[in-house]
């Protein structure tokens, strides 16, 4: 699989009353970008309201033991080297380059250097 990047990953999770907050580094990922825009009435593009989203593929090879991407996970492009705690996930929240995860969907067909994981961004 062509890989064209590497990113970060942050996520907050809740278990028994408790916040957890991990961070995780793929080294390997495709990423795509995808501006897109309205059209109106005549024919032309409305750019006062574009919509920017991404699709990330990642290796199964690339992800760190235990880990799967889940819905909600913020994204950033790159290593990142905010801290695995709350003032952490805030920073990354609040990039302007961050991505955050909308859909997981697992793509386990074709030969083995072929299978992925796919997550849709906003």
């Amino acid at each position: 699989m062509i890989t064209n990047s590497s990113c970060t990953v942050y996520r907050r999770s809740f278990a028994s009353g408790q916040v957890k907050y991990e961070r995780f580094f793929i080294p390997k990922v495709m990423i795509q970008r995808r501006d897109t825009s309205g059209i109106i009435n005549s024919g032309m593009k409305d750019s006062s309201t574009p919509t920017r989203s991404s699709v990330i593929f990642i290796p199964l090879s690339s992800l760190p033991d235990g880990f799967r991407p889940e819905n909600g996970d913020v994204i950033i492009e790159g290593k990142c080297t905010f801290s695995a705690d709350e003032q952490g996930y805030g920073a990354a929240a609040a990039s302007p380059e961050r991505l955050t995860a909308l859909s997981v969907a697992k793509r386990n067909f074709g030969s083995l250097r072929m299978r992925h994981i796919e997550v849709q961004c906003v």
